[in-house]
């Protein structure tokens, strides 16, 4: 075996001082297949030019740095845990310097994934509303619950978030929504419904629902839902601890280090696709 598969991989966080930068950071020290390069914040953020150390010990003599193009010099892949707002530059200081890009923020709009798409004409960018390990095998398992059970099951997505998740649908539900579309071989945009609480509306017949919840400290937890009459399949993820979507986005960044430009998507990560 080469030594060079033994040489760490060198790491942009892009959203290092949020909570699930954190949780990325925590995971580094001692951890002999990553090295961390760079660190960006906000620049508005109160750890701005600050060391990195303050969050984690064990880490390199690292400041938190509100320039994204300096944030990501030198890396090998950048790993995004920031909020929309910021996607653009982000997605600018990737192009300029060629890095790969594990993009784990949610939320973004029509024109923002246009973005997106264009960066993964030159460079790798994996997209990832959740970078857990079993939502991604979830959603292949409720694209062939769809695709068996058909039109005549009833579908129900339920998720709950911590009090602070701003995104509503979450980004995973909305994939999971695509899952069910996808099985049926239609878009999401044709079967998706939300009916407005209080309303005498009645579910369409192969509509796609979605019901969410907001409060406590809540990681993730997802329920698809497939009922007929006289039986129902639920398919259930939880999450107990937010390092998993951290330990998740290590190893998304580990595998696209080794891809050409393209979209890619943790379902590509396992070998589903």
């Amino acid at each position: 075996m080469s030594t060079q598969s033994h040489k760490p991989l060198s790491i942009a966080l892009l959203g290092a001082s949020g909570r699930m930068g954190r949780e990325v950071l925590a995971l580094l020290p001692g951890n002999t297949g990553f090295e961390l390069s760079g660190a960006g914040c906000s620049p508005e953020g109160g750890l701005l030019a600050q060391p990195v150390s303050l969050l984690q010990k064990g880490l390199p003599d690292l400041r938190f740095d509100g320039n994204p193009s300096k944030a990501v010099a030198g890396a090998s892949v950048a790993i995004d845990f920031s909020l929309p707002d910021a996607t653009a530059s982000h997605l600018d200081a990737c192009r300029e310097q060629g890095i790969p890009l594990v993009l784990c923020a949610t939320g973004h709009d029509a024109a923002q994934l246009e973005a997106i798409r264009e960066l993964s004409k030159t460079v790798p960018v994996l997209l990832a509303a959740n970078t857990s390990l079993g939502v991604t095998l979830l959603n292949r398992l409720v694209e062939i619950a769809a695709s068996t059970l058909g039109e005549q099951f009833d579908t129900e997505i339920f998720e709950v978030h911590h009090r602070n998740k701003r995104d509503l649908p979450s980004g995973t539900a909305l994939k999971l929504g695509e899952a069910v579309a996808r099985g049926r071989k239609a878009e999401l945009a044709e079967l998706a419904e939300n009916r407005i609480p209080g309303s005498q509306q009645l579910r369409s017949p192969g509509s796609i629902g979605f019901s969410a919840v907001r409060a406590g400290d809540v990681a993730g937890e997802h329920t698809v839902l497939f009922a007929a009459d006289g039986e129902r399949l639920e398919l259930v993820h939880k999450v107990s601890k937010r390092s998993t979507f951290a330990q998740g986005a290590l190893k998304a960044a580990q595998w696209l280090a080794d891809q050409p430009p393209g979209l890619y998507e943790m379902s590509d990560v396992l070998g589903l696709n």
